[in-house]
């Protein structure tokens, strides 16, 4: 195993892989009775503003399929889901992956994660174990894009089953029209993609740009940034550094999280979700809870929930309170929802930034919350420092959830299930495991750095009545 700090991870001349995502996506239309031609009709009668088509005898997992295309185009212009359509026609016919949108609509669609496409022989695929990814490890890869922008992706979580989040290492190389992605909007406007989820993304050399929304945003080595899918979006390698010195590329660590349909509302309802009474309702039926229920839990009347809610004035935070307790969530989160920001930036120099609510002293290590200002977010990134963790009494812990982790500098070593054999993940390596398997994580040298991804989903345990 490599010692070396250097996190540029790759050597190898990309693979050819549309055929193979081909293959794997024609995989899992058979499996439902469907075919690429099925997928594209859903699309031109999106396009065409028609409902989607289906037969009153139809097959029940037909029609959620039908019924997850329209969701997912829902608010989409018709500028957008032609692009999808052209995005989706091009990977169903092995000619290659234009960007992560298009394979996101067809995971989506078949209700499947996207690394499920990527991981070869699912024979292999378990669900227990951690998924880890040595240095040399880092030489399965997807290349995305076209002739002017190309993406090289590396999955760090291969063969692992029903993972929330997907993590990548991504190479990018300068844009041949990086001057019109920098100063003409059309053209910029036209590289812009929305879609469902969220994306975390630290630079790890290079410098990238980072358009979301009206906003262009410089990010250098070891900055940081978060953002809802659901935003206009497009991120490039630029061609100079913060000196002014050319580079050739830029690699980042990109960690993308795609819920779950049924979990999910549509770019439409997403942009119209901005109020917290709007947000509260919608994580309270995300936990498919009615009001009566949020009553019991509460003991609130149901009238004074229907009024929150609907906007209705609130006269003390004790209601508000009580409702976010328990829908398991921070207060902040719906109080702010409107005042937070849709993306958060990090700056390597906030790691200065001694503010106690934007760090937390766990043991020896320092965790710097990536996205303090963020709202509604499903993930919580962290850059963690420290020294050597000298530990010989320690139990080992667990929690909804699942938990990833990127090895900048340093040595760490990870006991799950067992005080004995842990697993030592050095420099360039990361590791991704089920946070509810009992586990341990200890620093092995000093000046440790890590970026450590946590996701953990909305739950709740209802107590019995007597």
């Amino acid at each position: 195993m490599s010692e070396s700090n250097d996190t540029s991870t790759v050597k190898q001349k990309p693979k050819k892989v549309g055929e193979r995502l081909k293959e794997s996506i024609e995989r899992f239309l058979l499996m439902r009775g469907l075919t690429s031609k099925d997928i594209i009709a859903m699309i031109d009668d999106a396009l065409a503003n028609k409902a989607i088509k289906h037969d009153d005898e139809e097959d029940g997992d037909l029609r959620k399929i039908r019924e997850r295309v329209a969701l997912i185009l829902e608010g989409l212009d018709e500028t957008e889901i032609a692009r999808i359509r052209k995005q989706v026609s091009l990977i169903l016919k092995g000619k290659g992956v234009p960007s992560l949108t298009p394979l996101l609509f067809i995971s989506r669609t078949l209700n499947v994660r996207l690394g499920t496409f990527l991981d070869g022989d699912s024979s292999k695929i378990e669900n227990l174990r951690p998924a880890i990814c040595r240095r040399q490890m880092v030489k399965d890869e997807v290349v995305f894009g076209d002739d002017d922008e190309q993406l090289i992706y590396h999955p760090l979580s291969m063969n692992k089953s029903g993972v929330s989040m997907e993590p990548y290492i991504i190479e990018m190389g300068t844009p041949k029209n990086i001057d019109k992605l920098m100063n003409d909007k059309e053209f910029k406007k036209k590289r812009l993609e929305r879609h469902a989820g969220e994306e975390f993304i630290y630079v790890m050399k290079g410098r990238l740009v980072a358009q979301v929304g009206n906003e262009t945003i410089m990010l250098d080595e070891g900055d940081s940034i978060y953002y809802h899918g659901y935003l206009p979006h497009h991120i490039f390698s630029n061609d100079r550094d913060a000196q002014g010195k050319p580079i050739k590329k830029t690699d980042i660590l990109a960690v993308v999280y795609a819920p779950p349909l049924e979990d999910t509302l549509s770019i439409k309802q997403l942009n119209m979700n901005n109020r917290f009474g709007k947000t509260l309702t919608r994580l309270r039926q995300m936990m498919k809870l009615d009001v009566a229920e949020v009553s019991r839990r509460t003991g609130l009347k149901e009238n004074v929930i229907t009024t929150i809610e609907e906007g209705g004035q609130i006269t003390s935070l004790m209601p508000l309170m009580r409702i976010t307790q328990a829908l398991g969530v921070r207060l902040w989160t719906i109080i702010t929802n409107g005042l937070l920001r849709n993306y958060s930036v990090f700056r390597k120099a906030d790691l200065e930034d001694k503010d106690q609510a934007k760090t937390l002293m766990i043991g020896n290590l320092t965790h710097h919350f990536l996205a303090i200002n963020m709202s509604n977010r499903n993930m919580e990134p962290f850059f963690i420092e420290g020294n050597a963790t000298n530990e010989e009494e320690f139990e080992l812990e667990n929690r909804e959830g699942e938990a990833f982790c990127y090895v900048l500098e340093g040595k760490i070593k990870i006991f799950i299930g067992s005080k004995e054999k842990p697993y030592v993940i050095g420099a360039g390596e990361s590791i991704y495991l089920d946070a509810t398997i009992p586990h341990h994580i200890q620093t092995m040298e000093d000046g440790t750095k890590t970026i450590t991804v946590v996701y953990t989903p909305f739950t709740f345990t209802v107590e019995k009545e007597d």
